[in-house]
């Protein structure tokens, strides 16, 4: 009984300590091998994640860079059309080049003698307000070395218009709206309700591109105009402000376009007189 009980004993033994030796076997065998495996796997699975990541923070990114620049594209038409564009063919007044002070002259002849006139009576119109007295637009430069290119303003002093208190208000409101840079210095009111007579002192300006760039032009001369028989500003415009002369249109006194017959362009910058 005594060897018997010891034989069994035995058996168990060397059978506890062969599972144990089969389990560190199979434990450094497959199980540890299988582990730093998982262990790796992960790490490529971050280092993937982290990708991904990256490149849908690159890809917003990216996006975004887009919608910037269409913003700011569409900002710089809109600073350009405001501060820039002159003239019935909304040109940027620009000053780069040779012959980039002569260009904008000639502009310039065209946006005072063609275009702020008739923009100004229409906002009048459209506010309901009466013009009583022309619209004085400043003479045209005849020098292009005197124009300067960093701003250009113009003044368009003792504007008058009737209307109601509502009309001229209007009118005032109107110019944030003004395809041009427009200030208000000054607004005198007179006579009484429900019409009355306002006084207003206005000044444009003009922001050209490429001031910095402005070459002084050592002489014009009519090739570098396209204007024979010499250089010449038009006239301002002098609308007829209590409505059309008889038998014609517009009373419009010497407001005509940059002539391009070869004469030279009117220069006495006289104010129409109402029709």
């Amino acid at each position: 009984m005594g060897r018997s009980k010891l034989k069994v004993l035995h058996v168990g033994i060397i059978g506890t300590v062969l599972a144990l030796i089969i389990v560190a076997v199979a434990f450094f065998a497959f199980i540890k091998p299988t582990q730093a495996t998982i262990e790796e796997k992960k790490g490529e699975l971050s280092g993937l994640q982290q990708k991904a990541q990256a490149l849908g923070n690159n890809q917003t990114a990216l996006v975004k860079a887009r919608l910037d620049s269409a913003q700011a594209k569409s900002d710089l038409a809109q600073y350009e059309s405001k501060y820039m564009r002159v003239g019935p063919t909304r040109q940027v007044l620009d000053f780069q080049g040779a012959n980039g002070r002569v260009t904008a002259m000639l502009a310039l002849w065209r946006e005072q003698a063609e275009t702020l006139g008739p923009v100004l009576e229409r906002y009048m119109n459209r506010a309901g307000v009466k013009l009583l007295s022309p619209i004085a637009v400043p003479a045209a430069p005849t020098d292009p070395n005197v124009i300067n290119p960093s701003e250009i303003k113009l003044d368009f002093p003792g504007i008058q218009v009737m209307g109601t208190w509502g009309n001229i208000m209007a009118f005032l409101r109107s110019m944030e709206t003004f395809p041009r840079l427009v200030l208000i210095n000054n607004v005198t009111l007179s006579g009484s309700s429900p019409l009355v007579t306002a006084a207003i002192d206005l000044s444009v300006i003009i922001l050209p591109r490429n001031g910095d760039k402005a070459q002084i032009v050592p002489s014009v001369t009519s090739d570098q105009t396209g204007m024979g028989g010499g250089v010449g500003a038009p006239g301002s415009y002098g609308p007829t402000p209590m409505g059309p002369t008889p038998g014609g249109g517009p009373g419009v006194s010497n407001g005509a376009a940059v002539p391009s017959n070869g004469a030279a362009a009117p220069s006495n910058g006289a104010t129409g007189a109402p029709g």
